[in-house]
């Protein structure tokens, strides 16, 4: 098969807030694992039966957090080498850092990883032409990505008003029907893919924008981190910090760091 196991979203209609559940050894997360189909339609189909929106996402590896040797598998084996080398990037930074109960910093660190190394890895290699279109595609991406986590603050806004439940559906579906607007006319102009086609082609709910910010909320802010640190080695080092921090001191850094970042300032100095 195409994917080794896929992954469960689910939110409360009215909140962007992703449910959680907590396993053995890894602690919590903010999304399901399954490897058996028929037990996540069943399980699926429970969760919409109490009142949550769902999305499932196809995932082709997972990371073992160093208990295990990680599977190489068929699922991704074939791909092309950049995407490949970004796999092995992504997953050995969850060895390095994984925070219980905070997918949001763990993910977001570990795609800004990956997405650092494979820059860093093509140009050690020289190859510019595959390294352009690289960093067009992940150019496009965030701004993909800035438009759903627009739209998941504009709904947040929505939730939290006092309107009645059928006015906030449909201030609901505005946003979402905005975003799906604004993606067109973004992606119109871009030369390289951004990824995402596929993605808005499905139904856009709570727990679908809930997966794009559980992986890509502070991606901005870590690659700002690294491009003022002095080496990769102390970047590590002050991610590593962080992550020990308690849980609110750890959110204020992430949320000065990614200011900072779109602000295009250094971040160095308040850490």
């Amino acid at each position: 098969r195409k994917y080794v196991l896929k992954n469960l979203f689910a939110a409360e209609a009215f909140s962007i807030k992703p449910k959680q559940w907590c396993y053995p050894v890894i602690g919590c997360a903010g999304y399901r694992g399954y490897f058996n189909e028929q037990q996540l339609e069943r399980f699926s189909t429970e969760l919409k039966k109490q009142g949550y929106e769902v999305y499932i996402a196809n995932v082709p590896a997972y990371s073992t957090l160093d208990w295990f040797d990680d599977p190489v598998l068929n699922t991704f084996v074939f791909w092309p080498d950049y995407s490949l080398a970004g796999l092995i990037f992504h997953e050995l930074s969850h060895q390095y850092v994984y925070v219980d109960g905070d997918s949001q910093f763990n993910e977001s660190f570990a795609v800004a990883v990956q997405q650092s190394g494979v820059e860093a890895w093509l140009t050690s290699l020289g190859e510019v032409d595959k390294l352009s279109k690289y960093r067009e595609h992940i150019n496009n991406r965030r701004q993909v990505i800035e438009l759903i986590i627009e739209t998941r603050g504009e709904l947040k806004h929505i939730y939290a008003t006092t309107m009645k439940l059928p006015e906030k559906k449909l201030a609901k579906q505005r946003a979402i029907k905005g975003l799906k607007s604004r993606y067109q006319k973004l992606s119109h102009g871009f030369d390289v893919q951004d990824g995402f086609a596929r993605w808005f082609d499905g139904d856009i709910n709570n727990a679908r924008l809930a997966s794009i910010s559980t992986y890509y909320a502070y991606v901005s802010a870590f690659k700002n981190l690294l491009k003022n640190n002095n080496s990769f080695n102390s970047f590590l080092q002050q991610v590593k910090k962080v992550s020990k921090l308690p849980r609110d001191q750890r959110n204020s850094c992430m949320e000065y760091w990614l200011q900072e970042s779109q602000n295009g300032s250094k971040t160095v100095e308040h850490s």
